[in-house]
């Protein structure tokens, strides 16, 4: 090869590695564009007037709902109130508004404190919920209706009504005189022993425990009347009871002394020593029975 070009593409070489192209970067500047006053005071005046537009809207439908919560209630009481007086034209039914919750009597005549034969409470919250006070107690004693008939329209009221929830506390108890005093017999303890639950478990209220309740039940009124019983029950009623009373059971026994209690021809000091028999067991099977006095029913 010539020198002479060997020696100038050399030097073409050295010159391209000592003195590379400078490359400028364009740098693109982006310049904040300031917004007017009236432009911002604007912005500001139109969030205000959304914000306002919202909580007016909001608050509007807080109280249309509330306005028709509270029409829905008292439509409620109204149609319960109709329902009560088709299933009892012969009573005169009264709400009375009390506070917290309205009150309905249902009156037998005109005395208040004579023939009351049913008292409801109405609860309008946390939920609508009705209270079944009482049936023929303290002021009931004009009222012909029999309880049974009572609590059975009450029940189909309280369905032809769409009433979600019925609560009742069972305290009830039938009065008779022992030793020359009025004594309470629980009536739970009555039917229990009678019928093997208490009078409201039968038209449908219950606790929430009362399966358990009533199996227990169940095995203590199966068992049969011990000698040791039998002893006890001659105490309260003398020569009412012989050796065969031994091969019945609880439940047998309290159907037998049932019978001799609603016996019209009854002598009147026979009488008093059932009854006397009766409020030993209403004493002694109180301790041993299983009952939740609080019941419900949902329709």
């Amino acid at each position: 090869m010539d020198k002479t070009k060997t020696r100038k593409r050399q030097a073409s070489i050295s010159l391209s590695k000592s003195s590379p192209k400078k490359r400028h970067k364009s740098r693109t500047r982006t310049k904040s564009k300031s917004k007017s006053p009236s432009l911002v005071k604007s912005a500001i005046s139109s969030q205000s007037k959304i914000s306002s537009q919202s909580k007016i809207s909001s608050q509007s439908k807080i109280s249309s709902q509330s306005t028709i919560s509270s029409q829905t209630i008292q439509n409620k009481t109204e149609l319960l109130v109709s329902k009560l007086k088709s299933r009892f034209p012969e009573l005169t039914i009264t709400p009375v508004e009390k506070g917290d919750h309205t009150y309905i009597y249902g009156y037998a005549c005109n005395d208040e404190t004579k023939c009351e034969c049913f008292g409801l409470k109405v609860f309008e919250a946390p939920m609508y919920t009705i209270e079944l006070d009482h049936i023929k107690y303290k002021y009931g004693e004009e009222c012909t209706i029999s309880g049974t008939n009572i609590i059975q329209n009450l029940t189909h009221a309280f369905r032809d009504a769409h009433v979600p929830k019925v609560v009742l506390y069972d305290v009830a108890k039938m009065f008779v005189t022992h030793h020359n005093a009025p004594y309470g017999i629980r009536l739970f303890i009555y039917n229990i022993l009678l019928h093997g639950e208490s009078w409201y478990n039968r038209y449908g209220y219950v606790s929430a425990d009362h399966q358990s309740n009533k199996k227990h039940n169940a095995e203590i009124i199966s068992k049969p009347v011990s000698k040791v019983l039998l002893k006890q029950l001659n105490t309260h009623c003398n020569d009412c009871f012989g050796e065969e009373i031994t091969k019945m059971t609880i439940q047998q026994l309290m159907k037998y002394l049932d019978t001799k209690l609603k016996d019209t021809s009854l002598p009147r000091d026979k009488k008093t020593q059932y009854t006397n028999v009766l409020v030993y067991l209403d004493l002694t099977y109180s301790r041993k029975l299983k009952y939740n006095f609080y019941l419900e029913q949902e329709f």
